[in-house]
């Protein structure tokens, strides 16, 4: 509950980049981090948070057989 008060408490800009990042990622991407090791899958998932974080309108995909975001600029895997 005290994170549902904070998060009420965002802007409107704040809680669709949340949405974003939680509800309209690519599913070629959540597959390919779920089929991974721990350790890979761990750092999979904080390089997607810290990307999408920072970067909150980048698009993510999958290139060259990883997950990619920003057209390939940024790439998280092999």
């Amino acid at each position: 509950m005290k994170r549902e008060n904070e998060v009420k408490r965002w802007p409107k800009v704040k809680k669709e980049q949340l949405a974003y990042r939680f509800f309209d990622m690519d599913g070629k991407v959540q597959t390919y981090i779920e089929k991974q090791k721990s350790s890979q899958k761990e750092i999979c998932l904080k390089l997607r948070e810290i990307i999408l974080h920072t970067f909150p309108d980048t698009k993510e995909e999958m290139k060259w057989g990883v997950p990619a975001f920003s057209g390939g600029r940024f790439t998280s895997g092999r």
